[in-house]
């Protein structure tokens, strides 16, 4: 595991790069991005595990976020989606990366679909992906809160014209998983299906509900061998 920096708008932002020991030539490389008010080790195990494998692996901390610089309050979705492009360009800087599959958490999933619009994306991992309304997309994402109003959204299902990241869900090309946490608390299941159902070629999904999970597995080793097994396996197949 070694680490760099990137700087973006003044910040710091600064990442983990994951080398596989036994890896020939170009290959495809994994970028992850976490999630709202979480960090890059959250994805070390799945990193390490898939290193392993043979595939190079790229974590990074978002603005304000675990090791890099800023206060996460003051940042609006926009910003962290710059973060995220400039994370993917560093990837492309690799000479091995051939084929970029994203990796996405949460807020990370939200991101993922809408970096797969600005960048060539070759394949998508999310799990349990967030949904936003498109207002307030250059706002601060902490002022937005979770009001009442926004938490009955979150429940109703939505079309796939409806958010720009089903719409990206929608227009995206390659290969999609979809990993759903049986018992999430935070990320209803309709807005699951809703970014099942924007799909547009139904055979380039895989769609996995994790039993017994919660939203957050960073303190459940078990189930985040289980993800990285899930997500492995499927790399292989795509």
């Amino acid at each position: 595991m070694e680490g760099f920096s990137l700087t973006i708008d003044g910040l710091q932002i600064r990442g983990k790069l994951f080398r596989p020991r036994h890896a020939v030539g170009a290959h495809t490389t994994v970028l992850f991005i976490h999630g709202w008010e979480s960090k890059q080790d959250r994805h070390f195990t799945l990193a390490e595990e898939l290193a392993s494998k043979g595939y190079t692996c790229v974590t990074f901390d978002m603005r304000g976020h675990g090791t890099s610089d800023g206060d996460h309050k003051m940042f609006s979705r926009k910003d962290f989606l710059s973060d995220a492009a400039a994370a993917y360009d560093f990837v492309t800087t690799l000479s091995q990366a051939n084929g970029i599959v994203v990796v996405g958490s949460s807020f990370g999933a939200y991101l993922a679909t809408l970096l797969s619009t600005e960048r060539n994306v070759q394949a998508l991992v999310l799990r349990v992906p967030a949904d936003y309304k498109d207002e307030g997309f250059t706002d601060s994402l902490y002022k937005q809160g979770d009001e009442s109003s926004h938490s009955l959204w979150k429940s109703s299902p939505h079309a796939a014209t409806e958010t720009a990241s089903l719409r990206a869900i929608h227009a995206f090309k390659g290969h999609i998983l979809i990993v759903e946490s049986e018992k999430d608390e935070l990320v209803p299941a309709t807005t699951v299906q809703s970014y099942k159902y924007a799909v547009t070629d139904a055979s380039k999904l895989t769609y996995v509900v994790m039993k017994d999970a919660p939203h957050s597995i960073s303190h459940h080793l078990k189930l985040q061998r289980e993800f990285a097994d899930i997500v492995a396996r499927w790399i292989e197949t795509i």
